[in-house]
């Protein structure tokens, strides 16, 4: 039993020393790079080599000359700061402590997490970075001289001139707004007129819904009204000119009349329509009569 124990280590013992020797040399150091997830740069010369291979892109070359960034890296233990400044068409980076000049000397300064948090920008390079929920678990703005204690941004017109044509490129007017950069308008593209009518019928549709009620109440009842009217059509009519007329014979008062019309159920339209009809016919018959006596 002891025999066998001991032939399984020394042949474990030869295994593990095959590997050692026949690994790649990084090997193992890449490995408790990506277990720990908290080194990724060798030194501070890689992190400023990628960053200058960053801003060469095309995306970065509408930053306005006189730019001045602070930007600092977490790679595990390790702070690395930069200070960017765009001269014409270029960017000029150089090492610097976490600060860079001092917040009123920088016009932005942020901060990224980790350095796997700077690579995954720099590899997708997209914009959506700035506007996802665990954006604030990824980077940090510091106070600077564009941007106050919270994120706020001072839209002067430094601000405008150096990095609007740059946000207006990349951001979209509702991104903006989303951001706190809403100066940097106006958008230049058009506003998609469906889009827009959603958004409307989302945040309003309580008041189509009382609208819609309001015009189905209204319906119904000119319904009503017009079958009520049908109800009593022009020959029916006759029946209350008789009414009148023979009340007024046994000696009622107009005023009697039009209450006993109106409570036996007749509309006090079509009452008023046949006592104007009398009043006219009445006035008709004095005027005839007048002349006939002259």
């Amino acid at each position: 039993m002891k025999k066998r124990t001991l032939v399984e280590f020394v042949l474990a013992a030869l295994l593990f020393v095959g590997a050692v020797f026949l690994a790649p040399p990084n090997f193992f150091e890449g490995s408790i790079h990506s277990l720990t997830g908290n080194v990724v740069f060798e030194s501070k010369e890689d992190v400023q080599a990628e960053l200058q291979g960053l801003l060469r892109e095309d995306i970065f070359q509408t930053v306005g000359d006189g730019a001045k960034i602070c930007l600092n890296i977490q790679d595990g233990e390790e702070m690395y700061s930069f200070k960017i400044r765009k001269r014409t068409d270029l960017f000029d980076v150089q090492s610097a402590e976490p600060e860079c000049d001092g917040p009123m000397a920088e016009d932005i300064t942020l901060s990224f997490k980790s350095s796997e948090d700077f690579m995954s920008f720099k590899s997708g390079l997209d914009m959506d970075y700035f506007l996802s929920d665990d954006v604030s678990e990824r980077f940090h703005l510091w106070p600077s001289k564009f941007i106050e204690s919270g994120g706020l941004v001072l839209c002067e017109q430094q601000f405008v001139d150096r990095y609007c044509p740059f946000i207006n490129e990349q951001f979209t007017e509702r991104q903006r707004r989303q951001l706190g950069i809403g100066c940097c308008g106006p958008d230049t593209e058009k506003p998609d007129f469906w889009a827009l009518l959603l958004e409307f019928l989302l945040a309003y549709w309580w008041l189509l819904v009382i609208l819609l009620v309001i015009i189905v109440i209204g319906a119904a009842a000119m319904f009503l009204l017009t079958s009520k009217e049908e109800d009593q059509p022009e020959d029916k009519t006759e029946q209350v000119y008789d009414y009148i007329k023979r009340s007024r014979e046994l000696g009622f008062g107009d005023i009697t009349i039009h209450e006993g019309l109106t409570n036996a159920g007749w509309d006090p339209r079509v009452i008023d329509a046949e006592f104007e009809r009398i009043r006219k016919e009445d006035l008709s018959n004095y005027s005839s009569r007048f002349r006939r006596d002259r």
